[in-house]
């Protein structure tokens, strides 16, 4: 009855929401609440993507995140074809304290595998720092908790075919425009600070035209996941079209959008096209920029999209690689 219960409880926070992070979260502080461990990590992929999820409860904190792409040969290397203490291990190498702490690999600790349609796509790691937390006890819990996971994964990821880019993972730009659609009505009637960032990879077409069509379709996403690390959970990246690209930074003020704004550019301008890829050649990052507090009310998506889009022919005739801000 016990672990019916927790399998319930559990279940239902999975089911909390289509949108992933929130949802795995819940799901794991929801687990570790009924289970004797100090704390749960989630790892996953998003079958047919490089995405990798990130999800660590421990006690009160917890942590959500993306993890860089070059890490995905880790996580083809993992032991998933059954739950165990090693797989465990390797899943925990993911994750970090989250207190200062030198990093050890705790004393009991026990992994699942995740497995969707047949294929893994990352695991459940639960571990303790006191030795002999016989947590392999609760394998056929985990395991249930593990098949609720997946099934509100599936969930959660058919809701981003219809919202996300394929080939960036980014928002895709009709869902963008909804999104602005509600933030400025939200930020009218509660006057809450946001910015808007119009993105342009300076010089493209060369990369297409001298790298080829396959090296500027990973350079195309690999600013994906750069955007991603660079941003919040709470703001909104989306592809625009092509290079273009459209972020909206939410509860941020003139100057901290303006150092967020170059801090994008910086890491586009660096690293979407590495100097060992490059073949000699060099890209930049024009970025044009409008801010809540100089829109005076102004609610129509076309006009501030054509302010923005002056914003970023501005950064493009003063010289390229570099942001604008459009007051």
């Amino acid at each position: 009855m016990e672990e019916l219960t927790i399998l319930s409880k559990v279940s239902s926070a999975a089911a909390s929401d289509l949108d992933v992070m929130p949802m795995v979260e819940s799901f794991t502080r929801s687990l570790a609440e009924s289970l004797p461990a100090d704390g749960i990590g989630v790892v996953f992929l998003q079958r047919y993507a490089t995405t990798i999820y990130l999800v660590q409860v421990e006690g009160k904190k917890s942590r959500a995140t993306y993890l860089p792409e070059e890490r995905r040969f880790q996580t083809d290397q993992l032991p998933l074809s059954e739950p165990s203490v090693r797989l465990g291990e390797r899943l925990f190498e993911f994750l970090q304290p989250l207190e200062t702490a030198p990093f050890m690999i705790p004393p009991s600790v026990y992994g699942l595998p995740l497995v969707q349609g047949g294929e893994p796509i990352g695991g459940i790691v639960v571990y303790s720092y006191q030795e002999d937390v016989p947590l392999s006890r609760k394998k056929q819990l985990l395991e249930l908790c593990a098949q609720s996971l997946v099934v509100a994964l599936d969930n959660c990821f058919l809701h981003l075919q219809a919202i996300q880019d394929p080939l960036t993972g980014l928002f895709n730009r009709s869902y963008f425009l909804y999104r602005l659609e509600e933030e400025l009505s939200y930020s009218y009637r509660h006057r809450a600070p946001f910015a808007l960032l119009m993105i342009d990879m300076d010089d493209f077409k060369a990369v297409n035209d001298l790298l080829g069509h396959a090296m500027g379709d990973k350079v195309i996403h690999r600013i994906g996941d750069l955007l991603r690390r660079s941003l919040r959970r709470e703001d909104v990246p989306a592809r625009y079209g092509g290079d273009e690209f459209i972020v909206m930074l939410l509860s941020c003020n003139e100057q901290a959008a303006l150092d967020k704004a170059e801090r994008v550019r910086q890491s586009l301008a660096s690293k979407a096209l590495p100097r060992e890829e490059a073949q000699g050649l060099t890209i930049g990052c024009s970025i044009g920029m409008l801010h809540s507090s100089t829109l005076q009310g102004d609610q129509d998506v076309p006009n501030l999209l054509r302010r923005l889009d002056e914003a970023l022919y501005r950064a493009k005739q003063a010289g390229k690689n570099r942001v604008v801000f459009l007051k």
